[in-house]
C-alpha cells in the first residue's frame, strides 16, 4: 500500500512537471530538496539543499495574511508532517503571489504526503499552477450575475454534481449550494421550493440532465420561462442551460 501511493504521488509530478510552474519532491523528514522541475521553479542546484530554506522564499513573495496562512498550510514542513499524523494525505490551497516586477499571480498548490515504503520518511509532492484564466472566468461570471441572473452554475453532466455556484445578492438568505452537491438532490431540495406548485413538474421535466443533454446536441442553448413567487410578488424567471465545456460534460445552469 505505501509503495502503491509513494509511486502514484510521484506519477502525479512527472505528468504535470513540464507544464505546471513548479513541482518539487522533498524528505520532509531530513529537511531535503531532491528535485525540482517546472518553467518556474528555482534552480536544479535548489536540490539537496533545505526544504525549509526553499520555503521561507516561496513565502517572500506571498504578502497578504489570508495568502500566506494557505501558503503555510501547502509547504510549512511541521505542518504537514502533523497532516500525515492525522491522517490527512492531501491538500490543496489557492493564493496569490507578487514576484518582484512581474504582475499578481493567482496560484493553485497541490500538496500530497506519503511515506517511504523503505526508509519511512515522510515525502512531499509538491505541484504549482497558475490559475489566472479560471479566476478571470470567475470575475466574468459574478459580474454577469451581478447584472442578470439569481445565480451560474457549473454541472459536471458526468457525475451529477455541481461544479460551481455563484449567487446574485437576490439570492442572500437563501441555501448555499456547494462545490459536489448531488443536482437532483439539491433541486428537489432548493430550488424546487421557488417555482410555483403548478410548474413543478415542468420544471422537474425541463431540468432532467436527459432531457438537457439531448436538447443540447441539437442546440447551443435550452431555454424555459418560469414563475416564482417573491416577496414583492410573483417574478418570471428564464432559465437556461448550455455547455461550458462540451468535452468534459460541463453544463452552465443560469
Amino acid at each position: 500500500m505505501l509503495q502503491e501511493q509513494y509511486d502514484a504521488a510521484q506519477s502525479f509530478l512527472d505528468s504535470v512537471s513540464d507544464t505546471y510552474l513548479m513541482t518539487q519532491r522533498s524528505n520532509l523528514t531530513k529537511d531535503r530538496i531532491e528535485a525540482l522541475r517546472g518553467f518556474g521553479a528555482p534552480p536544479e542546484t535548489w536540490e539537496g539543499q533545505s526544504y525549509d530554506k526553499l520555503v521561507t522564499r516561496i513565502l517572500q513573495e506571498v504578502q497578504e495574511s489570508e495568502d500566506r496562512k494557505g501558503c503555510m498550510e501547502l509547504l510549512d514542513r511541521s505542518g504537514l508532517l502533523n497532516a500525515y499524523e492525522k491522517g490527512i494525505r492531501s491538500v490543496t490551497r489557492e493564493f496569490r503571489s507578487h514576484p518582484a516586477g512581474q504582475e499578481t499571480l493567482w496560484l493553485q498548490g497541490v500538496t500530497t504526503i506519503s511515506k517511504h515504503p523503505k526508509s519511512g520518511d515522510i515525502f512531499a509532492f509538491f505541484a504549482l499552477s497558475s490559475i489566472r484564466e479560471k479566476k478571470l472566468s470567475e470575475a466574468i461570471i459574478h459580474k454577469i450575475v451581478a447584472e442578470q441572473c439569481d445565480y451560474v452554475c457549473c454541472i459536471d453532466a458526468k457525475r451529477h454534481r455541481f461544479v460551481l455556484f455563484v449567487p446574485n445578492k437576490r439570492w442572500e438568505g437563501r441555501e448555499t449550494v456547494r462545490t459536489d452537491d448531488d443536482y437532483m438532490g439539491t433541486l428537489d431540495s432548493v430550488f424546487i421550493k421557488y417555482v410555483l406548485p403548478e410548474e413543478r413538474e415542468k420544471y422537474r421535466d425541463f431540468t432532467d440532465l436527459s432531457h438537457v443533454l439531448a436538447a443540447l446536441e441539437e442546440n447551443e442553448s435550452i431555454t424555459e420561462l418560469f414563475h416564482s413567487r417573491e416577496e414583492d410578488g410573483i417574478r418570471v424567471k428564464q432559465l437556461e442551460f448550455s455547455y461550458l465545456d462540451k468535452a468534459n460534460s460541463l453544463i452552465s445552469k443560469a
